[in-house]
């Protein structure tokens, strides 16, 4: 299977490093896959792509590099173990190698508070940073026989703008970033244009706005690239969880072991499903369908526990 690029806004920030660290210390064994939907058994049939073939790399507009923010939450936030940080130090700096200046214009306050040492272009038009971005991009697949490459923002939450009549068409979009109107965009907006302009996919885990404009949802429907997400809906993933939990749970006393996995399979698929569909439905009915799963589960669980008890008093 051919590698993927895993490009990440905000590439030296905490939330990206955390997840370069866990990645590449479950694939040298440093740490177990648990927590980890994709490791589990029942997926192992589907076509994945495993945490060794993902290659890391990403945008930032600050100065400090990966491997000193993960010793700074080793050492200052107690949030990764320091032997694990000392033990990756040259996966760390390898990805460090792969991040390239930001756009950091009309970005939030973290971003504010990197102006005397930001790294970007601070005088770069809105075409020639669209431009460069994508550059980057197409490079860094090439560079690495990647065969394709995902954006995924997770940068600091960035300051909002309105969204307007110019926001909802795409050919109404490109003539902004034509006459440089930079006060009409948000950094996450420019990263997003570069992505699906170049044919990349896009997924937006943060508040800000991303891809909330229509035009940029225009482009990427144009180009037939994937997008996703607004901000990281936290419902659909304990949905989730509820019914892995229950898959876990599933045992039949009239199937064999083989039709018993066989089911587990089946359901989840429809657990992965579940989580697509659901992601952007009201909260109202993912809280419905996630209560209704917690409840059947308990239901099931005291069952199963009171005819083990019968079974032992009789």
């Amino acid at each position: 299977m051919n590698k993927i690029g895993a490009w990440l806004i905000g590439a030296r920030g905490t939330l990206a490093t955390t997840a370069v660290v866990g990645a590449r210390a479950i694939v040298h064994g440093l740490a177990s896959g648990g927590g980890l939907v994709t490791e589990l058994p029942e997926l192992s049939p589907l076509p994945l792509v495993g945490l060794d073939q993902l290659v890391f790399g990403g945008w930032d507009v600050g100065t400090r590099t990966i491997l000193e923010q993960a010793r700074a939450l080793a050492n200052d936030d107690r949030a990764l173990a320091p032997g694990l940080v000392a033990a990756l130090e040259d996966d760390l700096r390898a990805a460090d190698l792969r991040i390239r200046d930001g756009f950091f214009v009309n970005g939030g306050p973290a971003t504010r508070a990197l102006q005397p040492t930001v790294r970007g272009r601070k005088r770069e038009s809105l075409s020639a940073a669209v431009e460069r971005l994508g550059d980057d991009l197409d490079r860094f697949r090439a560079d690495h026989r990647l065969d394709t490459v995902v954006v995924v923002n997770v940068a600091s939450t960035e300051r909002t703008i309105p969204l307007d009549a110019d926001h909802e068409r795409l050919e109404s979009l490109q003539r902004l970033i034509h006459l440089d109107r930079r006060t009409r965009f948000t950094p996450s907006m420019v990263y997003a244009y570069a992505a699906l302009d170049r044919g990349y996919p896009y997924v937006n885990f943060t508040p800000s706005l991303g891809i909330t404009a229509a035009a940029l949802q225009q482009l990427g429907r144009k180009n037939h690239v994937p997008f996703f997400g607004c901000d990281a809906n936290l419902l659909p993933f304990l949905m989730s969880g509820v019914s892995l939990a229950a898959l876990l749970r599933f045992h039949s006393p009239v199937l064999t072991p083989h039709l018993v996995r066989r089911q587990r399979r089946t359901l989840m698929g429809m657990a992965l499903l579940f989580f697509l569909l659901f992601y952007t439905f009201p909260a109202s009915m993912v809280l419905y369908w996630t209560t209704t799963n917690a409840v059947e589960l308990a239901r099931q669980e005291l069952g199963r526990r009171r005819r083990h008890r019968r079974s032992i008093e009789g």
